[in-house]
Protein backbone atom coordinates (compact mmCIF):
# COMPACT_ATOMS: atom_id res chain seq x y z
CA UNK A 1 0.00 0.00 0.00
CA UNK A 2 1.10 3.28 -0.75
CA UNK A 3 1.41 5.98 1.64
CA UNK A 4 -0.47 9.36 1.55
CA UNK A 5 1.59 12.34 0.31
CA UNK A 6 1.74 13.94 4.03
CA UNK A 7 3.75 10.47 4.66
CA UNK A 8 5.69 10.55 1.89
CA UNK A 9 6.95 14.43 2.22
CA UNK A 10 7.74 13.43 6.31
CA UNK A 11 9.83 10.69 5.23
CA UNK A 12 11.77 12.31 2.14
CA UNK A 13 12.72 15.62 3.68
CA UNK A 14 12.96 14.74 7.09
CA UNK A 15 17.06 14.64 7.25
CA UNK A 16 16.47 18.23 5.37
CA UNK A 17 14.28 19.10 8.26
CA UNK A 18 16.31 17.87 11.11
CA UNK A 19 19.26 19.94 9.66
CA UNK A 20 17.37 23.15 9.19
CA UNK A 21 16.32 22.63 12.54
CA UNK A 22 20.11 23.06 13.49
CA UNK A 23 20.85 26.13 12.00
CA UNK A 24 22.87 28.31 14.60
CA UNK A 25 20.60 31.17 13.97
CA UNK A 26 17.29 28.95 14.51
CA UNK A 27 18.72 27.60 17.85
CA UNK A 28 19.49 31.07 18.51
CA UNK A 29 15.75 32.42 18.88
CA UNK A 30 14.94 29.44 21.30
CA UNK A 31 17.00 30.78 24.01
CA UNK A 32 17.25 33.23 26.83
CA UNK A 33 20.17 35.85 26.11
CA UNK A 34 18.90 36.52 22.69
CA UNK A 35 20.98 39.49 21.33
CA UNK A 36 18.97 41.93 19.40
CA UNK A 37 21.75 41.83 16.63
CA UNK A 38 21.29 37.75 16.61
CA UNK A 39 17.36 38.25 16.20
CA UNK A 40 17.92 40.74 13.54
CA UNK A 41 20.13 38.27 11.83
CA UNK A 42 17.93 35.63 12.18
CA UNK A 43 15.02 37.71 10.32
CA UNK A 44 17.51 38.56 7.67
CA UNK A 45 18.36 35.27 6.81
CA UNK A 46 14.52 34.48 7.07
CA UNK A 47 13.62 37.38 4.73
CA UNK A 48 16.14 36.06 2.32
CA UNK A 49 15.35 32.54 2.07
CA UNK A 50 11.11 33.58 1.48
CA UNK A 51 12.28 36.22 -1.41
CA UNK A 52 13.75 33.20 -3.14
CA UNK A 53 11.22 30.62 -2.31
CA UNK A 54 8.25 32.77 -2.40
CA UNK A 55 8.19 34.41 -6.27
CA UNK A 56 8.96 30.04 -7.43
CA UNK A 57 5.72 29.41 -5.92
CA UNK A 58 3.90 32.34 -7.13
CA UNK A 59 4.83 31.45 -10.92
CA UNK A 60 4.26 27.46 -9.90
CA UNK A 61 0.50 28.37 -8.55
CA UNK A 62 -0.29 31.72 -9.45
CA UNK A 63 -3.82 31.07 -9.06
CA UNK A 64 -3.51 28.56 -5.94
CA UNK A 65 -4.86 25.41 -5.80
CA UNK A 66 -8.57 23.77 -5.56
CA UNK A 67 -9.11 23.29 -1.59
CA UNK A 68 -6.43 25.08 -0.28
CA UNK A 69 -6.44 28.67 0.38
CA UNK A 70 -3.88 30.65 -1.35
CA UNK A 71 -0.08 31.25 -0.59
CA UNK A 72 -0.06 34.44 2.00
CA UNK A 73 3.29 35.54 1.14
CA UNK A 74 5.39 36.01 4.28
CA UNK A 75 7.87 38.20 3.09
CA UNK A 76 6.05 41.66 3.91
CA UNK A 77 6.23 40.95 7.51
CA UNK A 78 9.46 39.98 7.60
CA UNK A 79 10.50 43.55 5.89
CA UNK A 80 8.38 45.02 8.65
CA UNK A 81 10.42 43.80 11.08
CA UNK A 82 13.21 44.22 9.90
CA UNK A 83 12.17 47.97 9.29
CA UNK A 84 11.14 48.52 12.89
CA UNK A 85 14.42 47.15 13.91
CA UNK A 86 16.21 49.60 11.24
CA UNK A 87 18.13 46.50 9.47
CA UNK A 88 18.41 47.40 6.32
CA UNK A 89 16.68 44.26 4.13
CA UNK A 90 18.25 41.59 3.02
CA UNK A 91 19.85 40.58 0.02
CA UNK A 92 18.62 37.71 -1.14
CA UNK A 93 21.76 35.06 -1.45
CA UNK A 94 22.81 33.29 -5.20
CA UNK A 95 21.71 29.97 -4.84
CA UNK A 96 24.15 26.98 -4.16
CA UNK A 97 23.62 25.11 -7.71
CA UNK A 98 21.44 25.77 -10.34
CA UNK A 99 17.51 26.03 -9.61
CA UNK A 100 15.64 22.93 -10.66
CA UNK A 101 13.29 22.72 -13.29
CA UNK A 102 10.09 22.28 -11.12
CA UNK A 103 6.43 21.67 -12.43
CA UNK A 104 3.28 22.64 -11.22
CA UNK A 105 3.37 19.50 -8.60
CA UNK A 106 6.23 21.18 -7.07
CA UNK A 107 3.92 23.83 -5.32
CA UNK A 108 2.53 21.65 -2.62
CA UNK A 109 5.96 20.48 -2.02
CA UNK A 110 7.13 23.62 -1.56
CA UNK A 111 3.68 24.88 0.69
CA UNK A 112 4.23 21.52 2.78
CA UNK A 113 8.12 23.76 3.90
CA UNK A 114 5.91 26.92 4.52
CA UNK A 115 2.94 26.05 5.95
CA UNK A 116 4.36 23.48 8.15
CA UNK A 117 6.96 26.54 9.10
CA UNK A 118 3.99 28.10 10.77
CA UNK A 119 3.96 25.34 13.19
CA UNK A 120 7.56 25.88 14.54
CA UNK A 121 7.05 29.34 14.46
CA UNK A 122 4.33 28.40 17.22
CA UNK A 123 6.54 27.21 19.48
CA UNK A 124 9.69 29.71 18.15
CA UNK A 125 7.19 33.20 18.98
CA UNK A 126 6.24 31.34 22.49
CA UNK A 127 9.81 31.30 23.53
CA UNK A 128 10.17 34.36 21.96
CA UNK A 129 7.30 35.80 23.65
CA UNK A 130 9.72 35.42 27.01
CA UNK A 131 12.87 36.48 26.07
CA UNK A 132 12.37 38.91 22.80
CA UNK A 133 15.63 41.64 23.43
CA UNK A 134 14.28 44.77 24.80
CA UNK A 135 13.61 47.41 21.92
CA UNK A 136 12.41 44.38 19.78
CA UNK A 137 8.88 44.38 21.04
CA UNK A 138 7.81 46.05 17.35
CA UNK A 139 9.52 43.55 15.12
CA UNK A 140 6.98 40.36 15.65
CA UNK A 141 5.26 40.93 12.64
CA UNK A 142 6.51 37.91 11.34
CA UNK A 143 6.00 35.86 13.99
CA UNK A 144 2.12 37.11 14.21
CA UNK A 145 1.64 36.44 10.69
CA UNK A 146 2.63 32.64 10.88
CA UNK A 147 0.16 32.21 13.85
CA UNK A 148 -2.59 33.73 11.07
CA UNK A 149 -0.70 31.64 8.51
CA UNK A 150 -1.36 28.57 10.80
CA UNK A 151 -4.95 28.54 9.52
CA UNK A 152 -3.82 26.94 6.24
CA UNK A 153 -1.98 23.85 7.85
CA UNK A 154 -5.15 21.71 8.13
CA UNK A 155 -6.44 22.39 4.36
CA UNK A 156 -2.58 21.58 2.98
CA UNK A 157 -2.81 18.47 5.15
CA UNK A 158 -6.27 17.32 3.81
CA UNK A 159 -5.15 18.05 -0.08
CA UNK A 160 -1.93 15.46 1.02
CA UNK A 161 -4.17 12.61 2.97
CA UNK A 162 -3.80 10.73 -0.30
CA UNK A 163 -1.76 8.72 -2.15
CA UNK A 164 -0.18 9.98 -5.10
CA UNK A 165 -1.76 9.48 -8.59
CA UNK A 166 1.31 8.30 -10.56
CA UNK A 167 5.04 8.20 -10.17
CA UNK A 168 5.62 11.91 -11.69
CA UNK A 169 3.23 13.70 -9.11
CA UNK A 170 4.65 12.28 -6.11
CA UNK A 171 8.16 13.23 -7.68
CA UNK A 172 7.01 16.47 -8.54
CA UNK A 173 6.05 17.36 -4.54
CA UNK A 174 8.62 16.02 -3.14
CA UNK A 175 11.13 18.12 -5.49
CA UNK A 176 9.26 21.47 -4.09
CA UNK A 177 9.74 20.62 -0.48
CA UNK A 178 13.30 19.53 -1.22
CA UNK A 179 13.96 22.82 -3.20
CA UNK A 180 12.52 24.67 0.06
CA UNK A 181 14.12 22.98 2.11
CA UNK A 182 17.42 23.21 0.51
CA UNK A 183 16.94 27.19 -0.18
CA UNK A 184 16.26 27.53 3.58
CA UNK A 185 19.03 25.61 3.95
CA UNK A 186 21.29 27.27 1.90
CA UNK A 187 20.65 30.51 3.42
CA UNK A 188 20.45 29.61 7.03
CA UNK A 189 24.17 27.83 6.91
CA UNK A 190 25.49 30.61 4.51
CA UNK A 191 29.31 31.74 6.03
CA UNK A 192 28.04 35.26 6.34
CA UNK A 193 24.33 36.65 6.90
CA UNK A 194 22.60 38.34 4.23
CA UNK A 195 23.67 41.80 3.68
Amino acid sequence: MTPDLHTLLRQQTAGLHRRLDGAPELLALMRPGLTPSAYAAALRRYAAAHARVEPVLQALAPAGRPGLPPYRPRLPALQADLAALQVSPAVTPEPTGPAPALGPGACLGIRYVLEGSTQGARVIAARLARHLPQGCEQAFAFWRFQEIAAAAWPALCACLDRPPRDALEQAGIVQGARFAFDTFIDVFFAAEPPS
